[in-house]
């Protein structure tokens, strides 16, 4: 069934994209409603934080570190 109210020249959206959003919609809903699966999701998050901190740390001790220090990692690296 076409959904009548996006027409081409009407919206930068097509109809998949349209039945899609509300696919994601209804299963962002099933997963809020399920206590279980938002506990795994807060863990996996935590992780996922927690990994971005480690290597944003790791960036901030390359930018900061002086060049000769630095050739010297990239030499170890290059070792590797």
């Amino acid at each position: 069934m076409p959904i009548e109210a996006c027409s081409k020249k009407d919206s930068k959206y097509d109809e998949w994209e349209i039945k899609d959003a509300l696919r994601t919609i209804t299963r962002a809903d099933e997963i809020k409603a399920d206590p279980k699966m938002m506990k795994l999701i807060a863990a996996e998050l935590t992780r996922q934080q927690e990994a971005l901190a480690a290597a944003q740390k790791g960036i901030d001790g390359l930018v900061n570190m002086p060049d000769k220090e630095y050739k010297e990692h990239l030499k170890k690296i290059k070792a590797i």
